[in-house]
């Protein structure tokens, strides 16, 4: 996948609610054709998901993704209440992981940056594995791509890039 693939394939996909997937800021016609993507794919996907910073969530700490994964967070628990209100834990619980497919936009390194798409499938996913849910097979179907851009700051509107990059 180049980066004129990365943007066909993630500006117009839709969640199940018809929303926008990627719901953070962003400036697609500022993707440099030249941005290198890496894609990740089963485990390895998985585990580089959890590199990855969450959005900007108002009310909830920042933290990269895998640091969401721990129940005594203070945090935590008020994520997940919010989570089975809206039904999604049960949605996943009962269906498994019905969108594999998951997008991240870094710097150049590909080490840093936000996950675009799957923020709350990660952590939900989780915590039914935490939870003694048998997600492996799910796992295995996981996709991320990331967009390694050389201009984040420009693409990216606004994020507080103290924390991505200090």
């Amino acid at each position: 996948m180049d980066a004129e693939e990365f943007v066909r394939y993630w500006q117009n996909k839709k969640d199940y609610d018809g929303t926008d997937a990627v719901g953070i800021g962003k400036n697609w016609t500022k993707v440099l054709p030249t941005s290198k993507v890496n894609q990740f794919f089963g485990v390895n996907a998985w585990d580089q998901i959890g590199k990855f910073y969450s959005p900007l969530w108002g009310g909830f700490d920042r933290t990269i993704l895998r640091g969401w994964l721990n129940p005594d967070r203070h945090d935590y628990q008020k994520f997940i209440d919010e989570e089975k209100s809206a039904g999604k834990i049960d949605l996943y619980d009962k269906q498994g992981l019905i969108y594999p497919e998951f997008c991240a936009f870094a710097d150049e390194s590909g080490e840093n940056g936000i996950l675009g798409d799957g923020s709350h499938r990660y952590i939900d996913c989780n915590y039914l594995i935490l939870n003694g849910k048998d997600m492996t097979k799910d796992i295995e179907k996981c996709r991320l791509d990331v967009i390694c851009l050389p201009n984040i700051k420009e693409v990216l509107m606004p994020i507080d890039f103290q924390v991505l990059f200090n």
